[in-house]
């Protein structure tokens, strides 16, 4: 698996849809979001498995 952090929660859905249009399977696992963190992940069409995740940096204390 792959990891990807992301800019904002937008990000991630951003690049999710856009894998999916691209020939990648979207959300092969459940969506995650812990309010503090939110990911999403897909397989590519090479079957690589990717996780576009976003972590609200004001959570770190």
């Amino acid at each position: 698996m792959l990891a990807v952090s992301c800019d904002s929660r937008a990000a991630v859905d951003a690049m999710n849809e856009a894998a999916a249009k691209h020939g990648s399977t979207a959300d092969i696992n459940a969506r995650q979001n812990y309010g503090f963190m939110y990911n999403r992940s897909l397989a590519d069409p090479d079957g690589h498995i990717w996780e576009a995740m976003w972590m609200d940096p004001a959570a770190v204390p």
